[in-house]
């Protein structure tokens, strides 16, 4: 997310070991027999979450069913055991997700507010309208998200450092699956308190 990286190691847990990622990697390969460095950020090294989206937009439901339905089929072949309710086909409908995209979705909304209001008072301070500043600042909670703006920058950077260690687990070929999936939850858990500190400073 930070790093600087091939833009085909670049992808969420989820994506992992799918169709999606195998076939990023094989354009990869391809570049690489071409002449391309495995580690040059070229035309050849595409995001596996850039295929996720551009067949999903394509294909729509029916897509998104087989593609969940074949990366379902690929964890319970390497582990049975680390399939959880949010990952099947169905299932996941209607089962509320106990991960970090909640927390995440809320902060980087709450982040929006502040950056929008912090960038609003630049812009009349540049301009030098005192009339449009004192308006601002009547208006309730616009001094308190100016204020956050530095903390939503931290908190922001904070959990960019640990999703780029999330991606570094996903890349690591002497993980196994299954220890991929533990690491990158206990990451989850740490990513998950750095929006919780920051949300809380909202209220």
């Amino acid at each position: 997310f930070t790093k600087s990286r091939p833009d085909n190691l670049k992808m969420f847990r989820a994506t992992k070991n799918t169709p999606f990622d195998k076939t990023a990697q094989a354009i990869a390969g391809a570049g690489e027999a071409l002449g391309a460095g495995r580690y040059e950020n070229d035309i050849s090294k595409v995001s596996p979450e850039t295929l996720k989206y551009a067949w999903r937009t394509y294909t729509g439901g029916l897509g998104t069913f087989i593609t969940d339905t074949v990366g379902l089929g690929s964890m319970m072949a390497s582990d049975p055991s680390q399939v959880v309710s949010s990952e099947v086909p169905f299932v996941k409908d209607f089962y509320k997700a106990n991960d970090v995209r909640p927390l995440r979705s809320r902060f980087y909304q709450l982040a929006d507010e502040a950056n929008a209001a912090a960038a609003e008072f630049k812009e009349a301070k540049k301009a030098g309208d005192g009339e449009a500043i004192d308006k601002m600042f009547a208006r309730p909670g616009t001094a308190e998200l100016i204020s956050l703006e530095k903390l939503v920058k931290q908190t922001a950077k904070s959990a960019a450092q640990v999703r780029d260690q999330e991606v570094d687990i996903n890349a690591d070929p002497a993980l196994s699956p299954a220890e991929k999936k533990k690491k990158l939850k206990e990451l989850e858990k740490v990513e998950e308190e750095i929006y919780r500190s920051a949300i809380d400073a909202f209220k």
